[in-house]
């Protein structure tokens, strides 16, 4: 309890550990490019380490909200001192931001070494690759919804869009959605990575749903933003 007070109070603190360590997948990826440490495949290698960090945060970013709600009830029935409040898990929504971030990081470069490597930037190619392989489309919206999100995500753009950006801001659920499409369809027979994030992805889509259908279960002070101490 002591180490999340602690986390609570100096949430910078915290952001910054979280951002050194989200940078260790991409220096590891560097390192094994510079060093030929990718195997008989580069290519491949590349693309699935890309595509599984860029899913691993965007899952972790739609999974902040329920584990904020989750952790506060489990606290509260446990009769701890510290956690039982919406605003002692703070800092976990001030770090959503740039998780989301990281999440379209590692997809965009998920994206260049496609645009990079397997087309060599030739857009003619790339046009006819699109209409030929429906799961490049759900790729290309999930990082447009993503891009968007992305530009939109600094506090001024929250200020000036005031009540839409949390409209805007809905977008991650098709995002998510569109990004276990791309997954699935591109898997190849006997692949369970794309089962799992469809599973875990539906799992935290059903509970938003049924915290906004059920009526015990929906809560006043919990917008899904920072909650007042």
């Amino acid at each position: 309890m002591a180490l999340l007070r602690w986390c609570n109070q100096n949430d910078h603190w915290f952001r910054l550990g979280l951002f050194l360590f989200s940078l260790i997948p991409g220096l590891l990826l560097l390192r094994d490019t510079l060093g030929d440490g990718l195997g008989f495949n580069p290519f491949e290698a590349l693309i699935a380490r890309t595509g599984f960090w860029a899913m691993f945060y965007l899952l972790l970013t739609l999974a902040i909200t329920p584990l904020r709600r989750w952790l506060g009830f489990l606290c509260k029935r446990l009769r701890l001192k510290f956690g039982k409040r919406l605003a002692d898990w703070n800092f976990l929504i001030k770090s959503r931001r740039m998780l989301g971030l990281f999440s379209f990081f590692y997809l965009s470069w998920h994206a260049g070494i496609y645009l990079h490597l397997e087309l060599d930037w030739n857009m003619g190619w790339w046009w006819q690759d699109l209409r030929e392989r429906p799961f490049l489309q759900m790729g290309l919206l999930a990082w447009i919804l993503s891009l968007l999100l992305a530009l939109t995500s600094p506090q001024w753009a929250r200020r000036t869009l005031g009540k839409r950006w949390r409209q805007l801001h809905r977008a991650m659920y098709p995002l998510s959605i569109l990004a276990v499409a791309h997954v699935l369809m591109e898997a190849k027979v006997g692949e369970q990575e794309g089962l799992v994030y469809a599973t875990l992805c539906v799992t935290l889509l059903l509970h938003r749903l049924l915290v906004n259908t059920i009526n015990r279960w929906q809560r006043a002070d919990d917008d899904g933003l920072e909650a007042k101490r």
